[in-house]
């Protein structure tokens, strides 16, 4: 890593800043890639304030409160509580192969739609502190949503709904806890024709 003098006779750097590798290629000196080299270290150092998963998450909740309904907060308050386990951990530190991992635990437990639903807040958290300027990439980029399977609706056979619509067998006779054909009948009639 470092600065160095490629075949084609430009010159390039490379540098690892917190496990991720940074790089430029083009440059006519040896002085403009060791100068583009520190002032891309300078902006990465910069753009990081170390800032851990619950302080973030604390913000989207508090932004929440601001501006969504309380319903909102309480369902997003729910959704980020399963990620307890990355409070003290550096948003930084928190990879899209993380988020992954625990969205598939959470599909597994929870149902695809669900899952997608954490998705969604964990996105909003994330995105928060890249627009504050407490992360410089959002680690769910890229990550897509689970398949979702519709419910299929019920359609009763033909010979279900023939029973259903006919008349009951005797007069009076039951037809749940309390109810008969009788009081049916006395309900149905309006005010006046009692």
């Amino acid at each position: 890593m470092g600065v160095w003098k490629r075949p084609s006779g430009k010159w390039s750097y490379e540098f690892k800043f917190q496990g991720k590798r940074y790089g430029s290629y083009d440059f006519r000196t040896k002085a403009e890639a060791k100068a583009a080299e520190e002032k891309e270290k300078e902006r990465l150092k910069k753009s990081t304030t170390h800032i851990t998963f619950l302080e973030a998450a604390t913000k989207r909740l508090d932004y929440i409160r601001a501006y969504g309904t309380p319903q909102y907060y309480r369902d997003n308050l729910a959704m980020l509580r399963r990620f307890n386990g990355w409070a003290d951990m550096l948003l930084e530190d928190i990879s899209p192969k993380r988020v992954r991992t625990r969205l598939i635990e959470l599909a597994d437990s929870l149902g695809p739609h669900n899952a997608n639903r954490h998705l969604t807040a964990l996105k909003a958290t994330f995105n928060l502190a890249v627009k504050d300027g407490l992360l410089t990439r959002n680690p769910c980029l890229g990550i897509s949503k689970f398949p979702n399977q519709k419910a299929i609706q019920y359609i009763p056979p033909q010979e279900h709904i023939a029973s259903a619509h006919r008349p009951s067998p005797s007069p009076g006779k039951a037809f749940g806890p309390g109810l008969s054909d009788d009081h049916l009948a006395h309900r149905g009639q309006g005010q006046g024709d009692q």
